[in-house]
C-alpha cells in the first residue's frame, strides 16, 4: 500500500534522471564519441572506473536481455494452449 507520497519519490528520483541526462547531453555535444559513457568514465575518473563502466553495461545488457525474454515467455504462455 503506498500513499501520496509515491508520486513525490517519482517527482523526484525523475528529476535527478533528468539533471543526468542533461549533464551526460551537455558532455556528448562538446566531445562526440562512440562508448561514451565507458569513454568519459575512463577520461574523467581514470581507468579503473572506465573498465568497470564498460563491463557494467555489457552484464546490464545481457541480464536485462534475458530478463525480457524470460518475461515475454511467460506472457505468451498464455496465448494459446501450448504443452509444457
Amino acid at each position: 500500500m503506498a500513499g501520496p507520497s509515491v508520486l513525490l519519490g517519482y517527482a523526484i528520483g525523475g528529476f535527478i534522471a533528468f539533471l543526468i541526462m542533461r549533464q551526460l547531453g551537455e558532455i556528448i555535444v562538446e566531445e562526440p564519441v562512440a562508448g561514451s559513457c565507458s569513454h568519459f568514465a575512463y577520461k574523467y575518473w581514470g581507468p579503473f572506473a572506465g573498465f568497470l563502466s564498460g563491463w557494467n553495461y555489457w552484464a546490464m545488457f545481457i541480464l536485462v536481455g534475458m530478463a525480457e525474454l524470460t518475461a515475454a515467455g511467460i506472457y505468451v504462455q498464455y496465448w494459446w494452449d501450448i504443452p509444457t
